[in-house]
């Protein structure tokens, strides 16, 4: 049943210990329950029966991807339904070997009465088990002796669980009493690293490293996302720390701005003639306008643009920087070089 009160939120801040940026968080909630994470972290092994496609998640490439190409250490929190529905899973370098991927998930509660052993009693009584001994090392990374901060810091299990214990403290209780909730845990992220030298870095270029890797993350991602998506409604809770992100990028930007929509076949050349009863066709949706920000700038390219959105929520899936070849326009000179920004929309 679809709930007509739910407000699409996505959270990204800076993972802060005592005085220490660490890494990164993402939160986002979920209209519906979420797939458990041992099978969304489970190795996809390309089968089409009961594969989750149709459920949030589905099988949770990008996610494995996303973590393991920005950090060597990552959490993934969830709450699912109730605070006695969360989860834990680990997705870390270390943990991978030779014979096979291994992406553990946990399953805790989080409530607080009833005389139920807290959380962090059952965080410990969890990775004091021999068979997760691997997964516990995780998590006393995390816990190093000063936030987990740089590289040097001694392993600490009880840091690490506090720190865990107070994340899912925010899912279970300071988000908007979404039931459905997750959280991404990025510990020392790796984007953007410039190195001037391959000395070893001591503490303190390690700890504002990643002051500086986060930053420039999070200014990128508010700077490019807006334009990854058409279709967000103006209500959705988008905020990267602390602040709004507007999903209104094309209708600010492009002057002499139109829309029109053109018939294509699903299976045939958009240069074919379509009619209006092939069962195969669809409306494509077109804007078109002139982008007043490259045209203005000196450091940006003015040929014609092409951006090809797909899918409900309008993702972007190509960008071509010069396509007036694509569009069978003259190539020559300057010729369609005043900022001209073509956008397709297909929503099908």
């Amino acid at each position: 049943e679809k709930n007509h009160n739910f407000i699409g939120r996505v959270h990204v801040f800076p993972d802060v210990f005592l005085t220490s940026t660490t890494g990164l968080c993402m939160v986002n909630n979920s209209t519906q329950k979420m797939r458990p994470l041992v099978e969304v972290l489970r190795v996809y092994d390309s089968s089409k029966i009961d594969s989750g496609a149709g459920d949030i998640g589905e099988n949770g490439v990008v996610l494995k991807q996303g973590c393991a190409t920005l950090s060597d250490l990552s959490f993934i929190l969830s709450k699912n339904g109730g605070n006695d529905e969360i989860e834990l899973g680990i997705i870390a370098k270390s943990l991978q070997m030779k014979e096979g991927c291994y992406l553990p998930a946990f399953k805790f509660s989080n409530m607080k009465e009833n005389g139920e052993s807290t959380l962090n009693n059952q965080m410990h009584t969890a990775f004091s088990q021999p068979k997760h001994r691997d997964s516990a090392a995780c998590v006393a990374r995390y816990g190093g002796a000063n936030g987990g901060a740089n590289s040097k810091d001694a392993p600490n299990l009880d840091v690490g669980i506090d720190r865990l214990c107070r994340h899912f403290d925010r899912l279970c209780h300071n988000f908007y009493n979404n039931p459905h909730v997750f959280m991404v845990v990025l510990d020392k992220v790796t984007h953007i690293v410039q190195r001037h030298s391959d000395e070893e870095m001591d503490v303190d270029e390690e700890d504002v490293a990643e002051n500086v890797r986060v930053a420039e993350l999070l200014e990128e991602l508010k700077r490019d996302i807006s334009f990854m998506y058409l279709h967000i409604p103006d209500d959705f809770d988008f905020c990267i720390n602390g602040e709004s992100v507007w999903f209104k990028c094309w209708t600010e930007r492009l002057v002499e701005f139109s829309t029109f929509a053109v018939r294509v076949g699903k299976t045939r050349s958009w240069k074919e003639t379509i009619t209006d009863g092939d069962p195969n066709a669809y409306e494509l949706n077109v804007l078109v306008g002139f982008d007043r920000i490259r045209v203005s700038s000196k450091f940006s390219r003015n040929e014609a643009s092409l951006y090809i959105y797909s899918r409900q929520s309008g993702r972007l899936i190509k960008y071509e920087p010069d396509c007036r070849h694509e569009l069978n326009l003259q190539t020559g000179g300057t010729d369609f070089c005043s900022g001209l920004t073509v956008i397709l929309d297909d929503t099908r």
